[in-house]
């Protein structure tokens, strides 16, 4: 999915994926290396293994250390600015994760002195060469964020978002009551859901009878998309009813006409 959107977008434009911990894999790292205007930002296990910037070179004979001493979350100097909620620092690192690369640690803690309380994220490009178009900066999280010197924790929260594609599918479009197990049914159920959800949340925007719902909330739409498909099929069933009936001619020719006025023929 990542590289057929990489080839439409231009080699000049910064892309950043974001994304939670499930994916720093192997696969989905290595992409950042195929395309040179991919950058990642994740959330990443507590126990992942970081190690700081090999030192200087000696001038000994021998292969120079890829990287320095193993590094606790612990050893990542975290300060709570003005206005935060957590504490938060940033330090450069190196990952298995991306080899031979240096990333950014952007670590946070709600209480430093408990482990438990530290979470990680990882990012491939320096916060300073992060381009963030005008829009997104003016944004007050963004704005803040990037104020602290933690602007990849800013960019991470705008993921959140997808989340209510997930919530609205499950809650108002009854997604959830679709029980599959099979590897085939899995990415049926997967397709269908994006498309219709993809459907419903342009449908305002594509046709003129919904327009009015732009902007409404997932429940108004789904309410007046019940209405229309329930008018739909009962005038269709009654339709078939109605010429199993015999000498139903004048009330077949009356149902046509209130059809007609109602745009259904």
């Amino acid at each position: 999915m990542v590289c057929s959107v990489m080839a439409e977008l231009s080699s000049c434009r910064q892309v950043i994926l974001l994304c939670d911990s499930w994916y720093p894999k192997k696969p989905v790292t290595g992409l950042v290396s195929e395309f040179e205007n991919l950058e990642m930002i994740c959330c990443a296990r507590s126990d992942t293994v970081l190690y700081d910037l090999p030192g200087e070179r000696t001038g000994r004979r021998g292969r120079p250390r890829t990287h320095g001493c193993r590094l606790e979350l612990s050893a990542i100097t975290l300060n709570k600015p003005e206005g935060a909620s957590y504490y938060m620092g940033c330090r450069k690192v190196i990952t298995n994760l991306w080899k031979g690369r240096t990333v950014y640690a952007c670590v946070t803690a709600t209480d430093p002195g408990k482990p438990g309380s530290f979470r990680l994220f990882l990012c491939t490009a320096a916060p300073e060469d992060i381009a963030v178009e005008p829009e997104k900066q003016a944004e007050e999280k963004i704005c803040r964020y990037n104020t602290w010197g933690m602007l990849p924790l800013g960019l991470f929260s705008l993921r959140w978002n997808i989340e209510i594609s997930y919530y609205e599918t499950k809650t108002f479009w009854s997604f959830r009551d679709y029980m599959v197990r099979s590897v085939q049914g899995i990415e049926r159920l997967s397709n269908l859901i994006c498309i219709s959800y993809a459907a419903v949340r342009v449908l305002p925007y594509y046709s003129k009878e919904f327009q009015k719902y732009q902007g409404q909330s997932p429940q108004e739409i789904r309410y007046q998309l019940g209405e229309k498909i329930r008018m739909n099929i009962i005038i269709h069933s009654l339709g078939q009813t109605i010429e199993t009936i015999k000498k139903y001619s004048s009330l077949k020719t009356a149902f046509q006409e209130l059809m007609r006025n109602c745009g259904y023929l």
